[in-house]
């Protein structure tokens, strides 16, 4: 007689977030406030571009804003691709062929 074996196949769901879109394929140069409160777009689906418009919560939920406060006024070049390894700020990822080679979102910011 032949044994018949149960194989168990487990599927696992991902619980990482959502990859962000591209918005812009160039950083935005931001005018900061010093001791204000901000809130940088990490999805990528914000219409108020480098900023946070609440777009996460219906389009990609599981990512959130990250918000941060400036110690001083100054003038920055925030990340518009939103895969910056400096989140805010731009550190040239844009220029990496992942993101050249990606077409941009179709939102306007």
């Amino acid at each position: 007689s032949k044994s018949v074996q149960a194989v168990r196949h487990s599927v696992q769901l991902s619980t990482l977030p959502p990859e962000p879109v591209i918005p812009s394929k160039q950083p935005l140069r931001v005018e900061l406030i010093g001791g204000k409160r901000y809130s940088w777009c990490t999805c990528g689906w914000s219409r108020k571009q480098p900023f946070c418009d609440g777009s996460h919560k219906s389009r990609a939920q599981g990512l959130s804003p990250l918000r941060f406060v400036p110690q001083e006024d100054a003038t920055v070049w925030l990340c518009g691709c939103k895969h910056t390894n400096n989140p805010p700020y731009c550190d040239g990822t844009h220029k990496q062929d992942f993101i050249v080679q990606n077409p941009a979102s179709k939102l306007k910011c």
